[in-house]
């Protein structure tokens, strides 16, 4: 099974572009991407001992692109790119990226 059969779910990526007069985050167009996306809530440890709440996993193909900070769509359901990790193949080329989200906060 190739990598690009998993990514049979869709996402909407909508760019970070500022904040508003309320200090809410804003976001400018909207680019939909095919994508995998695993939802789970679970607490990932930092090396200072703080933690923190990742809400869902998304899969994207390493063309993609999307920034901490970005809006993801899913399924009706909003989030917050929290970090982004380029995989790697044993060429040293990206494979995928690996996007940790969080809920988005209104």
């Amino acid at each position: 099974m190739s990598f690009q059969s998993l990514l049979n779910q869709s996402i909407t990526i909508s760019n970070k572009s500022g904040y508003d007069r309320y200090g809410k985050e804003t976001t400018t167009g909207n680019t939909v991407v095919s994508a995998r996306v695993e939802v789970k809530n679970q607490v990932k440890l930092l090396g200072n001992g703080e933690t923190y709440v990742v809400n869902a996993i998304a899969f994207l193909p390493s063309t993609t692109t999307v920034n901490i900070d970005d809006k993801i769509s899913y399924n009706g359901v909003d989030y917050k790119v929290l970090n982004k990790e380029l995989v790697k193949q044993a060429n040293g080329t990206t494979h995928h990226l690996e996007l940790e989200l969080r809920l988005w906060q209104n």
